[in-house]
Parts: C-alpha cells; structure tokens; sequence
C-alpha cells in the first residue's frame, strides 16, 4: 500500500472549517443584534464586539470629535504643503483671529495654487471641530463665529 499524503486534504479542511466558523459568529453577532433591537435596545460596536446599550435612540450615543486629540501648534512660517489645519492655525495665528472664510482668504492671498471655495468649506469645518474640541477660542457675532488661538497656545512658541 502506498504512502498518501493528507497535508493537502487537511489544510483545506482547516481553511474551510475557519472560514465556516467566521460566518457561524457572523451569524450569532446577527441574532444577538436581532434580539436586542427587537427589545428596543441599540449598540456601540467596538471592532469585533457589541455592547449594548439601553437608551432608547441611537441620537443619545455620545459622537466623538476628531479634534479632541488635536494639539494646537501654530507653524513659524507657510508652506504649501502644510496640512490643512495648520494653515488654518497659521492664518488665525497671522490674523490675530478671523472668520473661517477670511481665514481661507488669507491663505489664498499667500498661496493661489489652493482653491478658494474649497478653502472656505473646509476651514470652516475643521475651525467648528477645534471649537467644540474647546481647542480654539469663539466668538459669535451676528450668525458668524470668529475663531482665535488661546493664549496658553500662544505662549507654547516662546
């Protein structure tokens, strides 16, 4: 009787009993998620996890600010290819604070390879975000907000 070898036939079988037990917790994460919704109960996923959560509406789960993590550094000198936000920590900085269009205004006087439209969009954006990070100093005038560097960042280049 000759010698077969079943390394092949195995390897297969272990591929395809992973891939099966992949879909079966697919399945079960599916139900759970089924049966909690149906218990009017919503969840926060974290990677390959689900945590429940008991309020009412997915509105009540906290959203995360992108720029809360951000520490303001205002740049020494432009240079085009800073990222957006320290050219909007730049002109603020430059302008002792300003509307985010007039923000975008500044840079566009500095550097008219940028777009002007698409400028004024994002500083806008990105300025809101650092304001409700609490990382910029606001001012509402009229239906306008003017953005300013804080002092403590201020004092970070001396």
């Amino acid at each position: 009787m000759e010698n077969f070898d079943y390394s092949e036939t195995l390897s297969k079988l272990n591929k395809e009993k992973e891939t099966a037990l992949l879909k079966l917790k697919a399945i079960d994460m599916a139900i759970e998620a089924i049966t909690q919704l149906s218990s009017n109960k919503f969840f926060i996923y974290y990677g390959n996890t689900i945590e429940a959560n008991a309020l009412n509406s997915p509105k009540a789960i906290p959203k995360r600010n992108f720029y809360e993590d951000y520490e303001i550094e205002v740049p020494n000198e432009y240079e085009s290819d800073l990222p957006l936000i320290e050219k909007l920590i730049y002109a603020l900085a430059e302008k002792n604070g300003a509307f985010a269009h007039e923000a975008a205004e500044y840079i566009f006087s500095i550097d008219q390879t940028e777009k002007l439209e698409y400028l004024k969009t994002r500083f806008t954006d990105i300025a809101s975000g650092l304001g409700r990070a609490n990382k910029l100093k606001i001012k509402k005038i009229g239906k306008k907000y003017k953005y300013m560097i804080k002092e403590e960042d201020y004092l970070s280049l001396l």
